[in-house]
């Protein structure tokens, strides 16, 4: 799928963050799925972003979408922990 990388950077991030939310969900459900028999499910997902240039600035755009966008799902419950380093 062809995206035009010229509409900028906030763009840019909120492509990424839905494709990454996609996926995330697509994987929750998987992970669901194999755990039916068990009563409480603690698993962690973890990503890890690595960007050059433009791609960087995406990512970061798109981790403070993502951070948004979770949180509203959870009731601002914090279910997603930033670990920058």
């Amino acid at each position: 799928r062809l995206v035009d990388t010229t509409d900028g950077i906030a763009k840019g991030g909120e492509r990424l963050a839905i494709e990454i939310m996609e996926w995330m969900e697509e994987q929750i459900k998987i992970i669901q799925e194999e755990e039916k028999s068990e009563e409480q499910s603690n698993t962690v997902m973890t990503l890890s972003f690595i960007g050059n240039s433009l791609g960087g600035l995406y990512s970061r755009y798109a981790l403070t979408e993502l951070d948004s966008i979770i949180t509203k799902e959870n009731n601002k419950k914090k279910k997603v922990h930033p670990l920058i380093f």
